[in-house]
């Protein structure tokens, strides 16, 4: 369950709707009940007496069934069954409400009811399921009447926008779920290689180079499951290059993975390989003393490092990429970057690297601009990558969180 503190605006708008969905149920199910007639104004002043209380209580019951922390886009069968937990709790909560507090002390007869909390129970699990089940009505219905098989559909200007809201609004942006809807449409194109060929070239272009750190497992899932297996061979030659080389890049450092070690050298020239440092969390900063952005920005990283990560136990794992070793170790003494692990890659190394046929820490890990961030479990997981140093700040501390509360 997220803690309260860590709730965003979006969470309390759902929460006012529930708020506001809990109200209309319980005033409609005594409305219904009493025919809108004298019994009905009779209870009025107890029910709005009443409401404000039963609205609040209804707030927390709400956030304990995680209704409150959900996405309605991405409504899920478990989210369903919460929806019914957190009415069938509010109308035990009439009940009680109704035999034990207020009944035999204002009216001496039932106040609610039986059919008022049956009532109340159907119209709550109504009112908070028909705005969240009605973006999954959408999405099921999104392609009705849309025939992949006709090719004149790609030189319309509707089907490049249509796909553009449809990935963007109703996928969810993990990338096993985009994987899945992609492999969906491309099936139904399969028969029209027009068609086929758009929705390849379509995908490829929006994940070789994502937009949200993970897609770009998307991209590899594409590259795996048709462009290396002979079922896109329309992409040119020097495309093609471009793409296997783009994907073996990134095969070794998706998210989830474990990062490739690194078999690299301190300032002082003892080996220091990736695997051997023992930390709960590790950054990986590639950076180069010479370039410009490098000199702005690990300056930042390193104000960051001393004055939060290094106290939770997280290390740092400086690699430099190019700039010489002389520039690098004038500059580590000049920003006086204290407690980083400070490493490069040999010249030999390099070498023999290379004539094994063996990849680059390059093409291990993507790097084909600095400065790059990595962050890794204490298995040495990749969690994030390719982020600035503040979104990494804002991923470290919620680890931290989840790893205290766990």
């Amino acid at each position: 369950m997220t803690r309260f503190s860590h709730l965003t605006s979006r969470n309390f708008l759902i929460a006012l709707h529930d708020v506001l969905a809990t109200a209309l149920a319980y005033l409609a199910a005594f409305y219904l009940r009493f025919d809108g007639g004298e019994m009905f104004y009779e209870r009025l002043p107890l029910l709005l007496h009443i409401l404000p209380y039963f609205l609040v209580f209804s707030v927390v019951v709400s956030y304990v069934f995680n209704l409150t922390t959900t996405k309605w886009r991405f409504i899920s069968l478990p989210d369903g069954l919460n929806i019914l937990r957190v009415a069938t709790v509010l109308a035990l909560t009439l009940v009680v409400l109704d035999y034990i507090l207020v009944a035999p002390n204002v009216r001496g007869t039932f106040f609610v009811g039986k059919v008022t909390i049956i009532l109340f129970w159907f119209l709550e699990v109504s009112c908070l399921s028909a705005l969240r089940f009605a973006y999954r009505y959408f999405k099921t219905h999104y392609w009705d009447g849309v025939d992949f098989t006709d090719a004149r559909l790609i030189r319309t200007p509707i089907f490049e926008p249509r796909l553009d809201k449809y990935f963007r609004d109703l996928v969810p942006p993990q990338a096993d779920s985009i994987e899945r809807e992609a492999d969906m449409l491309l099936l139904q194109a399969r028969v029209n290689k027009p068609m086929f060929q758009f929705l390849m070239v379509y995908f490829v272009q929006k994940y070789v180079n994502p937009e949200y750190m993970g897609q770009d497992a998307v991209f590899v899932h594409l590259f795996e499951k048709y462009i290396n297996t002979g079922e896109a061979e329309f992409f040119t030659e020097k495309y093609r290059k471009f793409l296997n080389d783009r994907a073996y890049s990134l095969m070794a450092n998706l998210i989830g993975q474990p990062a490739a070690n690194m078999e690299m050298v301190d300032t002082a020239g003892t080996p220091r390989p990736l695997y051997g440092i023992d930390a709960p969390f590790v950054v990986i900063c590639f950076w180069d003393p010479t370039c410009s952005h490098c000199k702005e920005t690990v300056p930042k990283v390193d104000s960051i490092f001393q004055a939060k990560w290094k106290k939770e136990g997280v290390k740092l794992y400086g690699v430099m990429v190019d700039g010489g070793r002389e520039a690098w170790l004038q500059f580590i003494k000049d920003h006086n970057l204290t407690d980083w692990v400070h490493v490069y890659e040999t010249r030999e190394h390099a070498d023999s690297t290379e004539k094994a046929g063996q990849p680059s820490f390059r093409q291990l890990y993507d790097v084909y601009q600095t400065p790059i961030l990595y962050l890794l479990d204490k298995d040495k997981r990749i969690i994030a990558k390719k982020l600035s140093y503040q979104q990494l700040d804002q991923v470290i501390d919620l680890k931290l969180r989840q790893k205290k509360s766990d």
